[in-house]
C-alpha cells in the first residue's frame, strides 16, 4: 500500500501548505511549485522505509522558476509535513479476516468490524532542512540515497529474484524472519477475495498473477525503488539520451568510424551507413514484440 499512501501524503501536503499560507491549493500552485525524489528502502524486519527530498521552487509570472518566497523558505513545509504524516492514512481490506493465518503472525488476531485495515505511517520520522554548503547539502544527500539504492535485504541476493513457488522458497537459504514475511504473501496471496481486494487498494492492474505473489520476494512491495517528480530535475529520458550518445561515440572510436561536427563544432558519432546519432530520418524502435519460434511455414501448407 506504499505507494497509495505516498500519493495521499504528497496529495494532502500541498493541501495542508496551502491553508497554513492562506491560500487555495490553486493560489499555492501559482506562487511555487513542491516537487520530490523519493528512494524505497527495503529494512531486514520487511517494512519499507522511505528516504524523500522536497523542493520547493516560487514561480515567476511566466511560469518559470525563482527562489521560494520567504514564507515558502522557512519551517512552514516542515512543520505541515509532519502534521499530514501524523494523520494521513489509507484503507485495505483487513487481513485478520483471511483463515489462513497462522496464531504465531504479527497481524491482528481479531478483524475488524466493516473489514477494512488503516495503513499510515509509523513514528519514526526526521525532517531536516538541505542547506548548500552544509551539513546536508546535495551532494552528501545524493550519496546518501544511492547507497538505499544498492541494498539488498538478504545475503547473497537471494530475494532479488521472484519466489516462483513455496517449493523454491524451500530451496532458500533465508533466515527465519525472512522466510515467515515471503510466507506471509503467499497464504495470503492464496486467498483470492482477500489478494483482489489488496491490490484494487493499492491501485494494481489485475493480472494473472496476483500482487502478494507477484511480488512476494519483496514482502509484497512492488512500487518504484526511485521515483520522482517529472519536473523536479533532469529527467530519466534525457539521462539515457546522453548516455546512448555517449556509447555510441565510443563504439565508433573503437572501431576506427569517422566523426561528424554538429553545429556547436562538437563531434558526433555516425553509425556504420554514414548517417549523424539522432538524425530525424531514421525511424527507432522502442518497444519489441513476439514474433513467434521456428521456422516460417513453407508456402502451400508444408511445414
Amino acid at each position: 500500500m506504499l505507494p497509495t499512501l505516498w500519493k495521499a501524503t504528497r496529495d494532502r501536503l500541498e493541501s495542508a501548505v496551502a491553508s497554513a499560507a492562506g491560500l487555495t491549493v490553486t493560489g499555492l500552485r501559482r506562487q511555487v511549485r513542491v516537487s520530490f525524489v523519493k528512494v524505497a528502502e527495503m529494512q531486514r524486519r520487511g517494512l519499507v522505509h522511505l528516504h524523500v527530498v522536497i523542493r520547493v521552487d516560487g514561480r515567476d509570472a511566466d511560469g518559470g522558476l525563482t527562489a521560494a518566497p520567504g514564507w515558502a523558505a522557512g519551517d512552514l513545509v516542515a512543520d505541515c509535513l509532519r502534521d499530514v504524516l501524523a494523520t494521513v492514512a489509507v484503507d485495505a481490506p483487513d487481513p485478520a479476516g483471511v483463515a489462513l493465518l497462522d496464531t504465531a503472525g504479527a497481524l491482528p488476531v481479531q478483524p475488524s468490524t466493516d473489514g477494512r485495515y488503516a495503513v499510515g505511517w509509523g513514528r519514526q520520522v526526521d525532517v531536516r532542512p538541505i542547506r548548500l554548503g552544509g551539513d546536508t547539502d546535495a551532494a552528501k544527500v545524493a550519496n546518501y540515497l544511492a547507497k538505499y539504492l544498492t541494498k539488498s535485504t538478504s545475503d547473497g541476493g537471494l530475494l532479488d529474484s521472484p519466489v516462483r513457488s513455496l517449493a523454491h522458497l524451500g530451496r532458500l537459504r533465508l533466515r527465519d524472519h525472512q522466510r515467515r514475511l515471503v510466507e506471509a504473501c503467499w497464504r495470503l496471496g492464496t486467498d483470492r477475495a482477500f489478494a483482489e481486494a489488496l491490490d484494487a487498494a493499492a491501485g494494481r492492474a489485475p493480472g494473472r498473477t496476483v500482487g502478494l505473489l507477484r511480488w512476494s520476494h519483496g514482502f509484497g512491495f512492488g512500487g518504484h525503488w526511485i521515483t520522482k517528480s517529472r519536473r523536479y530535475s533532469t529527467t530519466f529520458g534525457a539521462v539515457r539520451s546522453v548516455r546512448r550518445r555517449w556509447a555510441r561515440m565510443l563504439a565508433a572510436a573503437l572501431s576506427g568510424r569517422p566523426f561528424a561536427t554538429d553545429e556547436a563544432g562538437g563531434f558526433v558519432a555516425v553509425d556504420e551507413f554514414g548517417r549523424l546519432d539522432g538524425d530525424p530520418q531514421t525511424e527507432v524502435l522502442g518497444s519489441w514484440r513476439y514474433a513467434g519460434r521456428g521456422r516460417d511455414p513453407v508456402p502451400g501448407g508444408g511445414s
